[in-house]
C-alpha cells in the first residue's frame, strides 16, 4: 500500500516539476515581449526627438542668420554683399549639415531598436517552446520512471 502512495506522490511531484517550467517560460516569454514593445517605444521616440531637434537647428539656423545680416547692416555692409551672401550660405550648409547627422543618427538608432524588438520576439517565442518542450519532457520522463518504479 505504501508504494501506491509514494506513486502518487511522485506523479504529483513531476506534475509540479513539469507546471513549474511552463510557468517559468511563460513568465520569460513576457519578459521579451514587454522588452520588444519598450524597444519599439524607444526607437519612436528617437525619431520623434530627431524631428524636434530639426526643427530647433531650423529656426535657430533662421534666427542666427537674422542676426548676421542686421550685424551686416548695422556695420554699414550691404546685405546684398557678397560677403553678407556668402556668410548666410555657410550658415544654412551648416544648419543643413546638422540636420542630416541628427536624423540619420537617428534613423540608425532607432533601425537598432527595431532590430532589438525582432530579436526580443524571438527570444519570446523560443522561451515560450523550450518551455512546452521542457514541460512535456519532464512529464514524459517523470511517467517512464513511475512506470518503471511501478513494475
Amino acid at each position: 500500500m505504501a508504494v501506491p502512495a509514494m506513486l502518487a506522490v511522485a506523479a504529483m511531484g513531476t506534475a509540479a516539476k513539469s507546471y513549474g517550467q511552463y510557468l517559468e517560460a511563460k513568465a520569460a516569454a513576457k519578459t521579451y515581449r514587454e522588452k520588444a514593445q519598450v524597444s519599439l517605444l524607444q526607437s519612436d521616440e528617437v525619431l520623434r526627438r530627431a524631428d524636434i531637434n530639426s526643427q530647433v537647428a531650423e529656426r535657430e539656423g533662421k534666427r542666427f542668420g537674422g542676426e548676421q545680416l542686421a550685424q551686416y547692416a548695422a556695420s554699414g555692409v550691404s546685405v546684398d554683399s557678397n560677403a553678407a551672401l556668402g556668410a548666410l550660405e555657410d550658415t544654412a550648409s551648416s544648419i543643413a549639415d546638422e540636420i542630416i547627422k541628427t536624423k540619420t543618427e537617428a534613423l540608425f538608432e532607432a533601425r537598432m531598436l527595431r532590430r532589438e524588438a525582432l530579436s526580443y520576439g524571438r527570444a519570446a517565442r523560443d522561451a515560450q517552446k523550450a518551455g512546452l518542450i521542457g514541460a512535456l519532457g519532464g512529464a514524459a520522463l517523470g511517467g517512464a520512471d513511475l512506470y518503471a518504479k511501478g513494475q
